[in-house]
């Protein structure tokens, strides 16, 4: 779905990248200000600023302009028992006052999680698994939206009663490199091992899914 509304996005809306991202992330984006240039021209410098000061203004108002059309379009596309859903949850006004679209996604897929996890549970524990695990950085996404929609992703999966982390093959192997037999590990050194192997795991999901590696391996040593 969120595929499907991003492209829609990409062909509807002008300067769409933003909005693209906060779809495809489900987080909002950050647009970031360009730091004052010193070309040793204070007044170069003074007009550099200027024209990037528009552009940023330009930026900020298109990504507002397209998350209040998007929200329109969402809602529109929403069959009328989960309009009825949306209504019924204390944050939908709030939502609908702002035209946060990224608020309004996270909702709707609340609202739906919980429908499957109360109904089909089997299927809402898959479907998080299955999101998480393909879960990718695309081109043109940010690392801190990245990361905070894989944060997302996980607490989708906890939401449905699953795990991605804490496997016990895991735990039993962090308490072997420690010369400590699982099978009279304390309730310490057993907490001390799941939280090794939910850091590492974490790691390792994060970076499978990454395609901003350094260039350099000064970059990489420095970063």
């Amino acid at each position: 779905m969120l595929k499907e509304m991003a492209e829609y996005a990409s062909r509807a809306f002008k300067e769409s990248l933003d909005i693209r991202t906060a779809i495809e992330t489900l987080t909002e984006v950050t647009i970031a200000m360009h730091s004052p240039r010193n070309t040793g021209n204070f007044q170069m410098d003074e007009l550099l600023l200027s024209k990037e000061l528009d552009m940023y203004m330009k930026q900020e108002s298109l990504y507002c302009q397209n998350k209040a059309q998007m929200f329109s379009v969402i809602i529109g596309q929403c069959t009328e028992a989960m309009k009825a859903k949306l209504e019924a949850d204390s944050e939908c006004e709030s939502l609908g006052l702002v035209r946060d679209v990224v608020g309004l996604l996270n909702l709707i897929r609340k609202i739906a999680y919980n429908y499957e996890a109360q109904h089909y549970p089997f299927l809402a524990l898959h479907s998080a698994l299955k999101n998480f695990y393909l879960h990718l950085q695309r081109s043109h996404v940010t690392n801190e939206n990245y990361r905070e929609s894989f944060a997302s992703m996980q607490e989708v999966v906890e939401h449905c009663g699953g795990e991605v982390r804490t496997h016990k093959v895991l735990v039993d192997y962090v308490l072997h490199q420690d010369d400590t037999n699982p099978a009279s590990a304390t309730q310490e050194e057993l907490k001390a091992a799941s939280k090794v192997v939910r850091e590492s795991y974490d790691a390792i999901a994060f970076l499978s899914g990454c395609d901003k590696y350094p260039k350099t391996v000064v970059d990489a040593t420095t970063s």
